[in-house]
């Protein structure tokens, strides 16, 4: 299963994928959200070596996700990883600028069941798609509303 979402952001994409990247900012907004994050490398490596355990209740059931940097292309790329209860994830993020001061951010997330109950967990997610994308999409926009104002008052 596979979303997409692409928004304009007005700021250039090195301050984009700077918020993008901003780890301990991510591990808070997950927190607030109500899942349990632990980081699972000792920080020291960069953001390319990134990992993190994460608990969360998905369907009635308490899930355990592995995630970690899958890919890093400094202002322009970012992939995660992830694996969950035999479903394999990955996020991409690709920033292009569009004009001088603005940017195009592409969030893809693929979904792919590895075992006969991920793939029944996945179907149980296609039929909610819709939903989960809406979800997915407010998340976002969320994002981005940060990011340009935070932007904006640097550029004050």
């Amino acid at each position: 299963m596979r979303i997409s979402l692409t928004r304009d952001i007005k700021a250039p994409p090195a301050r984009i994928f700077e918020a993008l990247t901003d780890f301990d900012a991510l591990e808070r907004r997950i927190r607030q959200g109500g899942a349990e994050i632990a980081r699972r490398d000792d920080g020291g490596g960069g953001r390319a070596d990134a990992r993190w355990t994460i608990g969360l209740d998905l369907r009635g059931h308490r899930r355990e996700i592995d995630a970690r940097v899958a890919r890093l292309a400094p202002d322009d790329h970012l992939s995660f990883a992830a694996v969950m209860d035999g479903i394999a994830a990955t996020v991409d993020t690709d920033v292009a600028e569009t004009a001088p001061g603005t940017a195009r951010l592409v969030l893809t997330a693929d979904l792919r069941g590895t075992t006969m109950s991920g793939k029944l967990l996945v179907q149980s997610l296609k039929v909610a798609r819709a939903s989960l994308t809406d979800r997915i999409g407010k998340r976002l926009d969320a994002l981005v509303g940060m990011i340009e104002s935070d932007h904006a008052a640097r550029n004050v």
